[in-house]
């Protein structure tokens, strides 16, 4: 599970997320709690006892203007008892406005032990953290870790179940047009594989190289009829082909080949 991709996030890891927010902050005593995930530019608060649940938008923050962001980069805890004590931390919108005073944070680490983000605890009055908050803080970032453990492990289950059941579709498919032309391209229009029928009539350099620029110029609804030669009737120069999509995903696209009528050239 990273922090590149906020839109995979699931809605019930968001809400577990706020939840332990809300808790933590009632435990800490402190104004709020954020669980932020981070990458370069932003913070996604994960988790957060301030915010509208349904307000995603207001939960994508500029890692410029976070402390949380520091904590995040720096790999490691930070305490700051008064932030605007900091000069560096002045530099922090949200810090030169009053809205992070005190502040105690953590980094969230993968299970390569590389950050993914940070929990915090803020408070808008200069605090004094305690040994325990410390311990409580910690033991989150920790329950917090798992939870991104245990998502990111769903979501790579689910990608692969649903590839297993676009292949499973596909060779269905194939079963049953095995004497037809068929042909299944890749995301870009690669050739990843044709029937004996379909290759009898177009090399396969020449069928991977019609789909990708067909795709490329005029996507998978307007492609264009392929021109090969006529390997079964030599008096004829060339046999025209117009794919016909069966199935299309974000992955695969499964093509039938029909021959173009006469009448129809």
């Amino acid at each position: 599970m990273t922090a590149e991709t906020f839109e995979a996030i699931q809605d019930d890891l968001i809400a577990k997320s706020d939840t332990l927010a809300r808790e933590l902050t009632v435990k800490m005593n402190c104004d709020c709690v954020f669980i932020s995930l981070a990458n370069t530019n932003n913070l996604f608060s994960l988790g957060a006892s301030v915010l509208d649940p349904t307000d995603v938008e207001e939960r994508v923050q500029l890692a410029s203007d976070t402390v949380c962001a520091i904590t995040a980069a720096r790999n490691e805890p930070l305490t700051l008892d008064d932030a605007r004590t900091v000069k560096e931390m002045l530099k922090r919108p949200f810090v030169a406005e009053g809205k992070v005073v005190g502040y105690l944070g953590k980094p969230l680490r993968d299970e390569n032990a590389e950050s993914v983000g940070a929990i915090c605890a803020v408070t808008t009055a200069t605090r004094l953290w305690s040994e325990m908050d410390h311990v409580i803080l910690q033991n989150a970032a920790g329950q917090v870790e798992k939870m991104l453990t245990e998502a990111g492990f769903r979501h790579s289950h689910l990608c692969l179940s649903n590839a297993l059941g676009e292949y499973d579709d596909m060779m269905g498919a194939i079963a049953m047009y095995a004497e037809a032309k068929i042909s299944v391209h890749g995301a870009s229009g690669e050739l990843l594989f044709a029937t004996n029928a379909l290759l009898q009539d177009v090399e396969p350099c020449v069928l991977e190289d019609h789909m990708r620029r067909t795709h490329n110029q005029h996507g998978l609804d307007e492609t264009a009829a392929l021109r090969v030669p006529n390997k079964k009737a030599p008096c004829q120069n060339t046999q025209r082909l117009r794919p016909r999509v069966r199935s299309h995903s974000e992955h695969i696209t499964f093509v039938q080949w029909d021959p173009v009528e006469a009448s129809a050239t």
